[in-house]
């Protein structure tokens, strides 16, 4: 005895045909799920990798230019840098 849609009434068509659509959206929200996991786990791994380092980058390079403005103080000479935070660092002659 074969199972074909003709045989069946016409309520029986639309449960089975609303049965796949319910199934099928079931099955793609959890492939969205899932996605949506991997993408938050390599977006967490290129936070820790590379926006910590950028941090650490943009300290060394904030100290580097108080290490400059210094060394423009002690020759006497007046000079404005600009760090990676944006901040003016003003030498001024002594």
């Amino acid at each position: 005895m074969k199972l074909s849609l003709n045989n069946l009434k016409v309520g029986q068509r639309i449960s089975v045909v609303v049965g796949l659509a319910v199934l099928t959206a079931i099955a793609l929200t959890g492939l969205g799920l899932y996605g949506l996991s991997k993408t938050n786990a390599s977006l967490k791994t290129v936070y820790e990798d590379r926006l910590i380092a950028y941090d650490q980058l943009a300290k060394i390079d904030s100290a580097m230019l108080t290490l400059e403005a210094q060394s423009w103080n002690i020759a006497g000479e007046t000079k404005e840098v600009v760090g990676a935070d944006h901040k003016k660092i003003t030498i001024l002659n002594k």
